[in-house]
């Protein structure tokens, strides 16, 4: 299909909005540094192009912005939640499960750590824990990215039948 033919945007203008978010945030944050949230916006971001655009630099500048937020606002579960992403990325799985720890100990509920503690959980060879992690989700943590994330864990281990009536629900 053309990009005539495509409901999608452009690339380039995808490009361009993702560049102008990013430079929104490096203002706010300068506009904000006490402010957890001034931080994490710009990590999201930088994490966004890297993985769109396959930059490198994108993720590691995203790291040093996580450094200077744990400076910054030491405090705040966000600042633990967003440096255990970016180290995910960097498969510094022991140190992000930690940072999810550490989020918890700051007052962030477990239900919203719950699909990264059970990627970090899979990552690091402790599947079991995952699947229980996963299936003992009720309310509103039961989303349906939660409900995907295990029913793939599921099928992944060959319980097609479970699985499928997850996906199904």
């Amino acid at each position: 299909m053309t990009q005539v033919e495509l409901a999608t945007t452009d690339g380039q203008i995808a490009v361009d909005n993702l560049s102008a978010a990013l430079a929104g945030a490096e203002v706010a944050l300068r506009s904000n540094p006490q402010v957890a949230g001034a931080y994490s916006k710009l990590i999201q971001l930088l994490r966004m192009r890297g993985l769109f655009m396959g930059r490198l630099a994108d993720y590691e500048q995203a790291a040093a912005v996580s450094a200077q937020q744990v400076k910054a606002v030491p405090k705040e579960a966000q600042t633990y939640q967003m440096r255990a992403a970016v180290r995910s990325t960097f498969h510094d799985f022991a140190g992000a499960l930690a940072d999810l720890d550490q989020s918890e100990k700051l007052g962030a509920s477990a239900a919203a750590n719950l699909e990264e503690r059970a990627a970090l959980l899979v990552a690091t060879g402790r599947v079991d824990e995952a699947q229980a992690l996963l299936g003992e989700l009720s309310g509103p943590a039961r989303d349906a990215m939660t409900q995907g994330a295990h029913a793939s864990l599921l099928g992944e281990q060959g319980q097609l039948d479970q699985a499928e009536a997850i996906f199904i629900e």
